[in-house]
């Protein structure tokens, strides 16, 4: 082989490394994706979802707030009193008697769906005195009682009462439902743009392929002009194939970093993710 020939074969195989290693050493930093896996990652990272996550989790809390107003609740109080007063009994040598009373109560009320307020209370009282004509002292009362009120016209039964929880389980539902579809949306947009990835990787590895058949044969042609076996116009041929099958290759990697950028943006990892690095079906 003469010394020409020696550096354009130089020149070539250059070529071919420049051209490749860039693509091999991208395709080692990617990282291994599974379907399933970009599914998981989509559902628990994506945007939009995240904001359906939260239009449920408010028209929930709208709903809860709206059951609530028709909660019981739960009453306490306490009560102490001391009376004086001059004793009228002419049986009594006490010119001032003193009661002393103590007592609490407990009471349960709310309102119910129907409209109606009610009320059921507990009360108990204990009470001293003084008063030398007192026979049982201390004495003590216990006493209970239930009040219902039902408006039988405005604001009556079921229809004005509950339709705020009506209300708000519609809009529950709504939002269950919208969270569903966006969901089904989304898992569809990853099957869709993880195969579309694996195809433009595919795409891509057939025209590096195709690339370095080409730098191949223009070498071949290139020992064959040496020889003298091919004319030399046999070389701008070959090497006119090596600039198109550059130029598909180019186009290639464009397409797989394009749909790269779109499986990306529906999984919407997390910033430390490697994903971010690459990711490779």
């Amino acid at each position: 082989m003469s010394l020409p020939s020696f550096w354009r074969g130089a020149a070539v195989a250059a070529a071919l490394a420049l051209v490749v290693a860039p693509t091999r050493a991208a395709g080692e930093d990617k990282t291994p994706l599974t379907l399933a896996e970009a599914v998981t990652v989509a559902v628990e990272g994506n945007f939009d979802l995240a904001l359906a996550r939260i239009d449920r989790a408010a028209t929930d809390a709208d709903t809860d707030a709206a059951r609530a107003g028709y909660d019981p609740a739960l009453g306490l109080g306490a009560k102490a009193a001391s009376r004086r007063a001059p004793n009228t009994s002419a049986l009594s040598s006490q010119s001032i008697n003193t009661t002393r009373s103590t007592g609490g109560e407990v009471s349960l009320g709310g309102q119910a769906v129907t409209g109606a307020d009610y009320k059921l209370a507990a009360t108990a009282t204990r009470s001293e005195s003084d008063s030398s004509l007192t026979a049982l002292d201390p004495q003590y009362e216990v006493g209970y009682s239930l009040s219902v009120t039902q408006p039988l016209l405005k604001n009556a039964w079921t229809t004005p009462a509950g339709w705020r929880i009506v209300t708000a389980l519609r809009l529950s539902d709504a939002a269950r439902h919208g969270l569903e579809e966006r969901m089904a949306a989304v898992v569809t947009a990853v099957h869709a743009a993880y195969w579309e990835l694996a195809y433009r990787d595919g795409a891509l590895a057939a025209q590096q392929e195709g690339l370095e058949r080409a730098v191949d044969f223009l070498r071949r042609v290139e020992a064959q002009v040496e020889v003298g076996s091919l004319a030399p116009i046999q070389t701008v041929a070959a090497k006119a194939t090596v600039a198109e099958a550059e130029r598909l290759r180019i186009e290639a990697a464009t397409a797989r970093d394009r749909a790269q950028d779109a499986l990306l943006k529906l999984l919407n990892p997390p910033a430390d993710s490697p994903l971010w690095q690459g990711a490779a079906p």
